[in-house]
């Protein structure tokens, strides 16, 4: 869908000439990533992944986005200050942006629609540069091949506390972003 994602591929794998079998090497989802693919240096990044366990930095904005989540996520100003705009949707340089929403709306449809079975609590990972802040956490797939496994798989309710699904859940309680994920679809 033309968003960020770490770069893998198969490599048959031989130590001291003996065969070992297919593996997958997939880039790290870490500071270094974020670095070498939106710039800044691999310091400025606060990397979340499975379980809401800190790869790099720390969790001071990815609690703050949940917290506003929690809060009133259903009205403008809340909706808008979770971007880092004032209520007017005009930008407030004393708000952080704290998700980019287009992104978010991409990386639930490819986990929601696609029925990834392995998936919330685990096997995501998102990242913000917290001095470039963009437009706040970018969600990034990983380890996602138990998707399109059936014809009728359904996690459209997947809620998990503090994890993607949830801030999604949450959102899409406001009718703007609802409208958004829409237009997505």
């Amino acid at each position: 869908m033309g968003d960020l994602r770490n770069h893998d591929g198969y490599a048959h794998v031989y130590i001291n000439g003996i065969y070992w079998g297919l593996y997958r090497p997939a880039e790290r989802i870490d500071g270094d990533f974020g670095a070498s693919y939106l710039g800044g240096s691999p310091e400025d990044y606060d990397v979340v992944k499975d379980y809401t366990e800190v790869v790099d930095g720390n969790l001071d904005a990815w609690n703050m986005m949940m917290d506003l989540a929690n809060s009133d996520i259903e009205t403008t100003a809340t909706y808008q200050k979770i971007q880092g705009n004032n209520p007017d949707g005009t930008r407030n340089p004393s708000y952080e942006p704290l998700v980019d929403l287009m992104n978010l709306a991409d990386y639930m449809l490819i986990n929601l629609y696609g029925s990834n079975t392995d998936w919330d609590a685990h096997n995501w990972a998102a990242l913000r540069n917290r001095v470039n802040p963009g437009k706040g956490y970018k969600f990034i797939c990983w380890d996602e091949e138990h998707i399109l496994e059936s014809v009728s798989g359904n996690n459209l309710n997947e809620d998990n506390d503090n994890c993607p699904s949830h801030l999604f859940q949450r959102l899409m309680l406001n009718s703007d972003y609802k409208q958004l994920f829409a237009n997505q679809v």
